[in-house]
Formats: C-alpha cells, sequence, structure tokens
C-alpha cells in the first residue's frame, strides 16, 4: 500500500527561508526600482560595440513585453540573492524544500498570472527565457503550476471553474497536472483513470481502477500539491465518452497535512533532474468532486446525468482538448534553445581562456584556436541561431493561430520539437566534454545542462512519437498528391515549403561556388526531402500491395518515415534563417556574421548527409569534397569565428553572470580566479626570485 506523503513544515530551514518572502507590494516596488538596470556587473570579454548590435538585433525579435518580462525576472533574482541562488551540496530533500520557497517568492511578486500566460505569450516567454537559465527546476515548477494546469483550466474550462485562478495566481495553491499513467503517457487516449457521473449526489467519483491506472511524474504534488487537473475516462450511465479533464483538490492549502478523502500520493524521490520538483504517483480511491468541476468547454453533464456537446465527433473534442496545450511544444523548443546558448557561452568563453600545448617560442595555444575545437562548437552554434529564428516564428505563428492555421502548424511545431529536444541533450553532453576536467566539475553547470534537458526530450514520449505525426502528415499529402500528378507530387510538396519563404537567389553568402550558394544547397535539402518522401511512399503502396495490415504497412515504413520527418524540419530550419537573414539584418557587420553562421548550418546539413547525398546521385564525389572542404575551411579559417568576433555573439545571448553561474564561463574572463574563489583558495603571490651568484 502506499502511503499519503505530506511535507515536514516544521524545518527550521525553510521556515527561515519563509519568513524572507516579502509581502507583494515590497516585491513589486523593489522589481520596478531596479528592472532597468544594467544586468551584469562583470567586465566586458569582447567587441562591445559589436554585441550591442548583435544584441539589438536578437532583441527585435520578440516585442517589448517580452523584454519587460526578461527584465522584471532578472530584477528579482538579482535583487533577491537570500532566497535564489542553489547550492549544489543540498540534498534532495533540501533542493525541493528551497526551489519551493523560490516558487512562493516568484508567486508573490506577481510577475505572472494565468491569464498573462494564456493572453500574452511573449510576455511568459520572457519569463521563462530567465528561468530555464537560472534553474530547470523553478521552470518547472512555475510551468506546471501557470501553463500546465493554468492554461488547461483557461482553454478546457469555463468561468464556472476559474473562481480558482485568483488563489493559483498569488501562490495560495500550488497547481499540478495529472494525465501521465504508469501504463500510459503519450498514448492519452487509452488511459485508464475513470470518472464515473452520479446522479444522485450530482457528483463524479474519480477512481484508479488498476495500478497501472496510477497518474505518475505529476509535478508539484509529493509535498506541496493543493490542486490538480486529472485525464479520466467520463462514464455516464455506463457509457464512456472518452477522456475529459476534471478539477480535483489533493490539500487544504491552509494545512497541507489534510489530504482529501481517497487521494494517495507518494513522493517518486530522488530523480537524475529536475530535483527540485516534487513529482509523485497519485491513486484515487473513489474520490467525490462537484459535477461543477468537470472543464466543460468542450463537453458536459447535466445534472440528471445527460451528456451533452455542440462537437459531434468524439475525435475532434478529444482533438480540441489536447489542442489547447499544443503551446507546450513550443516551449519544448524555446526552453532547450536558451539552455543550448547557454552551455555554448560556458564552453566557448573557457576555449578562449584555455592554453594547451605550443612551441616553445610562440608559447601555448588558446584552445580556440585549435580546428579540432572549432569544429565542435561552431556549427551547434550556428544551430542556436536557426533554432532560435525558428522559436520566434513558432511564438508568432502560435499568437495568431486559428482554425484554418492549426493543422500546417501542428505538422511542422511536432517534428520540430522533436528535432531541437532530440539534438540538443547530446549536443549539450559534448560540450561537458570538450571542457574537459573543469567541465566534469558541478560548477561548471555543463552537466546539468545535459541532464536538464532530458525530460524535454522525452515530454510526449520520445522524439520517435511526434516524428511519427508529422511523417503521417506528409505522406498522407503525398499520396492525395500522388493520384493527381504520380511520383511529381513530393518535388512540388518541396517546392512549395521553399517557396512559403521567398526566394534566396540574391542572398549573397560570400562564397564564389554556385554549388555552395545559399539557394543552391537548400535546394540540396530539398531533394533531400522529396526522394525520401517519395521512397516512402513507395514502399507504402508496395507493402499494401502485398496484403499487409495497416499497422505492418506503417511499422514497415517507419525507418524511412522518420527521415522523412527529420529531412522536413531540416528544410524549413534552412529556410527560416535564411529568411530572417534577408528581410530583417540591414547592419552589415552582423550581417557577415550571421551570413557565416547560416552557411555553417547549411553546409553542415549536407555534411551530416553526405552519404545519401552521394547514394542518391544528388551531387557527384567532386562536388561532396568541394561541400565539405568549404565547411571545413569556413569554421577553422574564417575571422569572423576568431576569439573577439565568437565571444561577441556570446554575449548577445545576455545571461548574466548571476544567472549562469559557472565559475568557467563567467564574463569577466578569468576562470583561474573564479576557480579560486570558488575554492576560497588564497591567490598565489607573484614574487620575483633573485638569481642566486655561485662563486667559482
Amino acid at each position: 500500500n502506499m502511503s499519503s506523503s505530506t511535507p515536514t513544515t516544521s524545518s527550521h530551514r525553510l521556515q527561515v527561508l519563509l519568513s524572507h518572502i516579502h509581502p507583494l507590494k515590497e516585491v513589486q516596488q523593489s522589481i520596478s526600482a531596479n528592472a532597468t538596470s544594467a544586468e551584469s556587473s562583470s567586465a566586458p570579454s569582447s567587441n562591445l560595440s559589436l554585441s550591442a548590435a548583435l544584441t539589438k538585433f536578437r532583441v527585435s525579435y520578440f516585442n517589448e513585453d517580452f523584454e519587460r518580462a526578461r527584465e522584471v525576472t532578472l530584477a528579482l533574482i538579482r535583487n533577491n540573492p537570500h532566497i535564489f541562488f542553489v547550492d549544489h551540496q543540498w540534498s534532495p530533500k533540501e533542493k525541493k524544500e528551497f526551489t519551493h520557497v523560490q516558487f512562493k517568492h516568484f508567486c508573490a511578486a506577481n510577475i505572472l498570472t494565468v491569464q498573462i500566460v494564456n493572453e500574452n505569450l511573449f510576455y511568459f516567454l520572457g519569463v521563462l527565457d530567465v528561468l530555464a537559465l537560472f534553474d530547470t527546476s523553478l521552470l518547472g515548477k512555475v510551468v506546471i503550476h501557470y501553463q500546465l494546469f493554468g492554461s488547461c483550466l483557461w482553454r478546457v474550462g469555463t468561468e464556472r471553474q476559474r473562481h480558482v485562478l485568483e488563489d493559483v495566481d498569488r501562490g495560495h495553491h500550488t497547481a499540478s497536472f495529472c494525465m501521465t499513467e504508469i501504463g500510459h503517457g503519450s498514448n492519452v487516449r487509452s488511459l485508464e483513470t475513470e470518472a464515473h457521473y452520479d446522479p444522485d449526489t450530482k457528483e463524479f467519483v474519480i477512481h484508479t481502477p488498476r495500478d497501472s491506472a496510477t497518474k505518475m511524474w505529476a509535478g508539484n504534488v509529493a509535498l506541496y500539491g493543493t490542486l490538480t487537473i486529472v485525464f479520466a475516462q467520463l462514464i455516464v450511465g455506463g457509457k464512456n465518452h472518452g477522456v475529459h479533464a476534471f478539477l480535483v483538490p489533493l490539500r487544504d492549502p491552509n494545512n497541507l497535512a489534510r489530504v482529501t478523502p481517497g487521494v494517495i500520493i507518494k513522493d517518486l524521490g530522488v530523480k537524475n533532474a529536475w530535483r527540485g520538483v516534487d513529482n509523485s504517483l497519485v491513486r484515487f480511491n473513489k474520490v467525490r468532486i462537484p459535477r461543477e468541476n468537470l472543464l466543460n468547454q468542450f463537453a458536459d453533464v447535466t445534472e440528471d446525468g445527460t451528456y451533452v456537446s455542440a462537437i459531434k465527433s468524439d475525435g475532434e473534442r478529444f482533438g480540441k482538448t489536447l489542442g489547447a496545450l499544443l503551446f507546450g511544444r513550443v516551449l519544448y523548443c524555446v526552453g532547450p534553445t536558451a539552455n543550448l546558448q547557454a552551455s555554448l557561452s560556458v564552453a566557448i568563453r573557457y576555449a578562449c581562456q584555455r592554453k594547451q600545448f605550443g612551441d616553445a617560442r610562440a608559447g601555448e595555444n588558446y584552445i580556440w584556436d585549435y580546428p579540432s575545437h572549432r569544429l565542435k562548437l561552431v556549427p551547434p552554434l550556428a544551430n542556436s541561431f536557426a533554432f532560435y529564428f525558428a522559436s520566434s516564428r513558432f511564438s508568432k505563428q502560435f499568437a495568431t493561430l486559428n482554425d484554418e492555421t492549426l493543422h500546417d502548424f501542428h505538422t511542422f511545431i511536432s517534428g520540430a520539437k522533436a528535432y531541437i529536444c532530440e539534438y540538443t541533450p547530446l549536443q549539450l553532453a559534448r560540450n561537458e566534454a570538450v571542457c574537459g576536467g573543469h567541465g566534469f566539475h558541478t560548477d561548471s553547470r555543463l552537466g546539468e545542462f545535459h541532464m536538464e534537458m532530458v525530460p524535454f526530450q522525452i515530454a510526449e514520449g520520445d522524439s520517435i512519437v511526434l516524428y511519427q505525426q508529422t511523417a503521417r502528415d506528409l505522406i498522407n499529402r503525398l499520396m492525395k498528391g500522388f493520384q493527381k500528378t504520380g511520383p511529381s507530387a513530393a518535388n512540388d510538396m518541396a517546392a512549395d515549403i521553399v517557396n512559403i519563404y521567398g526566394d534566396f537567389s540574391s542572398l549573397d553568402n560570400g562564397l564564389a561556388s554556385e554549388l555552395l550558394s545559399i539557394s543552391n544547397v537548400i535546394g540540396l535539402l530539398s531533394k533531400r526531402f522529396s526522394q525520401l518522401l517519395l521512397a516512402s511512399g513507395a514502399r507504402m503502396m508496395k507493402l499494401k500491395k502485398s496484403g499487409k495490415s495497416n499497422t505492418e504497412v506503417w511499422n514497415g515504413t517507419l525507418e524511412l518515415a522518420l527521415d522523412v520527418a527529420r529531412s522536413y524540419v531540416e528544410l524549413n530550419l534552412a529556410c527560416i534563417f535564411a529568411k530572417e537573414l534577408r528581410d530583417s539584418c540591414k547592419d552589415m557587420t552582423i550581417r557577415k556574421i550571421l551570413v557565416s553562421l547560416l552557411n555553417v548550418f547549411l553546409l553542415s546539413l549536407v555534411h551530416d548527409h553526405l552519404g545519401f547525398h552521394l547514394a542518391e546521385e544528388i551531387i557527384t564525389p567532386t562536388q561532396g569534397k568541394e561541400l565539405n572542404c568549404a565547411r571545413s575551411a569556413l569554421i577553422t579559417e574564417n575571422d569572423i569565428f576568431d576569439k573577439s568576433h565568437i565571444l561577441s555573439v556570446i554575449d548577445s545571448f545576455r545571461i548574466p553572470d548571476y544567472v549562469l553561474r559557472a565559475s568557467i564561463g563567467r564574463s569577466n574572463m578569468d576562470y583561474v580566479g573564479n576557480l579560486m574563489d570558488l575554492a576560497r583558495m588564497p591567490r598565489t603571490e607573484v614574487v620575483e626570485i633573485p638569481t642566486t651568484h655561485h662563486s667559482q
């Protein structure tokens, strides 16, 4: 049997910290007075004018609300160092306690409300941009509270339930989200938790019928959760109407020891990451809630037990319910992008300081000057810009989403989320390795950055699940087009994608060869996509003709289908990057840097799939060699990636030292002194040793 888990509210340490939480008005005044002050007092380490110009360019991609939210969140952290700090020596229990204190302090500051999250996307993203870099556990608690719970209630519920939002906004309630079960995660339709309607008492009875129906990974629940949204099969009069969402109280917010009767909570214990989030197992033993707690935007149950919905299709109703959560995929692109740029900031700043080997005459070399080192770090830097521009586009599209654009948006965002979250953890591990022993130390945060991004990758299943959503739609479109135009349908689809972004023939990338032009390299990516798409369609038709079942047909096509999805995302990312450069960047100095990064991004995509391009005769071996040589020369010989330029790019990410918190990556460019300070060791005094003269 699972016993209820309650917090140790008598903890002296926790009470001391809680006593520091200021009244709301005081916090707001503190933020207002300091929000426009400088983000970091650290000495600059790069070309100030170039860094400022790059910063101005990046800022232009989001609106003033994004910047305002970023400023107030930074001010909250900067002005409350006694609350917003992280000690790597904390035990798992202490980590949860301290993170919850920070979460309560954040709520008290009134920076966010559920309404803001749902009506001002860019403000919300500005807040998350900072929290993602400061501590992912705090980010997780805020997102679960305001976005997962809050957005679900806002979009799937009605005024009938929104009365609870005031207490949620101010942190009186700690809100959570119970969807995933031990037996089911991504397959939401097959969740096993049940909600039976009792017309005699006008209540729903929430019940866990078997062990596999136990809710798992519910965040904000184990120690502090007071209110949650439960996804369960709605059963009325013996008929199952599918998965619906219900508002369920977990604890008394005024006495956390008082757990709702029938609710059984078990702390999941220590995890590999997000250790400050109190995840849990939750079971419901015939828990009764009022009829009004059914989130009834798309369906309702009347007092006498009649199920009513203006949406007649079960599939459409289910889709609208989960569609309200689509914003989460935007966050799953924005968060890893910020994390990747933070990790690269540490790795590149360290590489520009650390010296290793060299000859006796010239002295040791900076490891940044080794071609092999640049080849490891410049391509992911280019990727981070591609992801950044794409995330900006996703955000703007989501803000204006309607029924006509929803389908195409879903196809792209599903694949993009899978791609970015698949790539980022792998690169974060490489960033840790290229810093050697210093990267292995906890204080570098490189290992933390890596592990904290793994949950992003496995959310909604691993990348394969979302790639399949993208691939299914693309292959279905191909089949419809195939009936009209035959094999040329694949080329037409690829051309249609590129045409969305306009003509790139006039975009000069500074490379003399036509083979290396932006429009030509994008053409190579387009051909890869169209050929993979056509091959998938042909495989599918062949399997169908052989009498295979639908499941066997899809599984037999799956390997190709996944490459279709990846190549589709890569083609779109390339076009978005090129479009932003063509349309938005007018400053020639910045343009030169971004053109170089775009060239690296495009040529790296060809490099990564060189075998395919050669095998399919898209390019010749001679052309393949030219493409690879151009990529290497661009990265290792181009002065745009020298020390001062690359540090200016890093500084434009605008990550203050008090948020980055990495001794080897601080902007003062003194990793040796920073590590001495970390160890609290006295600095070595440089003493001139006198020459001793020996008598003959």
